[in-house]
């Protein structure tokens, strides 16, 4: 496994914020996200300064192994819009991203290899691309034709 040295290297895990908004006491991989703001990390902290932020607010960050370090410092993109305000609701674009995450290739895989650093970049992907496909169908039917 690549060493992870930066928050961008475990930036694209797929998380989901707790109702409450709250962190301490939790330990599962869905609160992770209400952690960031309220504890001043930011993207381009390196982990030495992330696990000190965190020891600051209150974290025990010792017990911290990699997969739960993973989980608790992300804070993707496409939640952040998400949570303030922005959702993608197209149908097609869910269903791919769905199909995508099924499949074992999550958020972190199609953004990296994509080039998308949020849900936007990766809608406006998926769109460009189903536009191509549908070109390429309407070509053929008119060959057909």
């Amino acid at each position: 496994m690549k060493e992870v040295t930066r928050l961008e290297d475990i930036l694209f895990n797929v998380v989901r914020p707790n109702k409450e908004g709250e962190l301490r006491g939790l330990f599962n991989s869905y609160y992770v996200i209400d952690l960031v703001k309220p504890a001043q990390l930011n993207r381009i902290d390196n982990l030495v300064v992330i696990k000190k932020k965190l020891i600051n607010y209150g974290f025990d960050v010792k017990k911290l192994k990699y997969d739960q370090a993973s989980d608790f410092i992300t804070y993707i993109n496409q939640d952040w819009i998400k949570n303030y305000g922005y959702v993608i609701s197209d149908k097609i674009y869910q269903k791919e991203k769905e199909r995508l995450e099924n499949k074992g290739i999550d958020f972190y895989w199609y953004s990296k290899y994509l080039n998308c650093n949020n849900d936007q970049q990766l809608y406006n992907y998926f769109r460009k691309i189903i536009s191509q496909m549908n070109k390429v169908i309407l070509e053929s039917i008119k060959q057909v034709y």
